[in-house]
């Protein structure tokens, strides 16, 4: 039903995190495709524990062509590796896709910090994610 396509580089800090947030999702129809930049830590490591598939990436656009190409698929979700989801973000998110047969989609970002820098960015990024749906 789903691949979801992680992009790392370096990422043994954050890749466990994510992880963690998408075995514990009510949906559970997905696969992941970890698209690896050459890390150097345990990066790579950690997806082979998990028994996740690991292919080589790239710079960020490389990576997930890449993802895209290795999927079983034809939904495809592309995640940064600090990401952490909300238990039922696939489930809710998924069935919004298809009850409003989009054909992409973003969704809006919630800093898991207190930086002022990042929640002006988080901000501006959400404010314009969600103009967006008016204009396609």
């Amino acid at each position: 039903m789903l691949s979801i396509i992680i992009i790392t580089k370096n990422e043994e800090r954050c890749l466990p995190k994510l992880l963690k947030s998408l075995e514990d999702q009510t949906f559970k129809d997905f696969e992941i495709i970890v698209s690896d930049a050459k890390s150097t830590d345990k990066t790579r490591e950690i997806a082979e524990k998990h028994g996740y598939k690991i292919i080589d990436g790239g710079k960020p656009a490389k990576g997930r062509n890449n993802g895209a190409r290795a999927a079983k698929n034809d939904l495809l979700l592309f995640l940064d590796a600090d990401v952490i989801l909300p238990k039922d973000f696939l489930e809710k998110n998924i069935k919004e896709f298809k009850e409003r047969r989009l054909d992409c989609a973003t969704a809006v970002y919630k800093p898991q910090g207190n930086k002022l820098a990042d929640r002006f960015m988080y901000f501006f990024y959400n404010l314009w994610a969600r103009s967006m749906q008016y204009f396609f």
